[in-house]
């Protein structure tokens, strides 16, 4: 009877062990070791670049001044006679003719009021 070569019995493994998964820890920016309420410091580039003057704003344009109409010449009348003007004198009805041109008009309701009781 031959011999028969039976394998050896099976050697049972642990199940493997799971790996444990690598961590990658990322480096943390430093922090800035300025107070609080500082602005940071501007780049060093910028503290070492030259200051050169800016060139000066340009002119505005010339303001141009509006002038009223010039006033009309005046009427060539005679000299009126100095007489004493007051309210209910004897010139006021002929007032308005006289002095149009003279008196405003906002005054002319002044020379318009009742006599004066005498003093």
């Amino acid at each position: 009877m031959p011999l028969l070569l039976q394998p050896p019995p099976a050697v049972r493994l642990p199940p493997p062990l799971p790996l444990p998964l690598p961590v990658i820890r990322l480096p943390l920016p430093p922090l800035p070791l300025l107070p609080v309420g500082l602005p940071p410091l501007p780049p060093l580039p910028l503290l070492l670049r030259e200051e050169v003057p800016l060139p000066p704003p340009p002119l505005p344009p010339p303001v141009q001044l509006l002038l009223p109409p010039p006033l009309p010449p005046p009427v060539n009348r005679p000299p009126l006679p100095l007489l004493p003007l007051r309210p209910g004198g004897p010139l006021l009805p002929l007032l308005p003719l006289l002095l149009p041109e003279t008196v405003p008009p906002p005054l002319l309701p002044l020379l318009l009021l009742p006599p004066l009781p005498p003093l």
